[in-house]
């Protein structure tokens, strides 16, 4: 039997803000990233809400030197959970490298996920 993937496009989602984490569960998620590039990459994992008042500075944080990711992540109270990653693929506003860290919190709610890839995706710009 033959599994068709499903999928949810999140560039219509009003105050989008969250992590997906890469793993295997049949749910393809893309966005529209890039600012005006308007490119529509996508991965399959799992969508880990967060909340958008917190990722405020992170607009200005790309082009993504990854010491500005991680700065913004610190300043959105985060980065105990989650950092920013080498990435060779399609990435950008938007659709930001990161990897789950190991913390109490990230044990507690995600310890199946801990040092698993993932991207940091948020409304775009445009």
């Amino acid at each position: 039997m033959v599994v068709s993937m499903k999928r949810v496009e999140l560039w219509d989602v009003e105050g989008l803000c969250g992590i997906i984490i890469e793993c295997k569960s049949g749910i393809i998620w893309n966005n529209q990233a890039g600012g005006t590039a308007c490119a529509q990459p996508e991965v399959e994992g799992i969508f880990v809400p967060l909340s958008p008042y917190r990722l405020v500075n992170l607009v200005d944080a790309w082009p993504g030197l990854r010491r500005h990711i991680d700065e913004a992540l610190e300043d959105a109270g985060i980065d105990d959970a989650f950092e920013a990653r080498e990435y060779d693929g399609q990435c950008g506003e938007a659709w930001v490298p990161v990897a789950v860290k190991d913390c109490e919190r990230t044990r507690e709610l995600l310890g199946a996920f801990i040092g698993m890839p993932g991207f940091l995706v948020y409304q775009n710009s445009d």
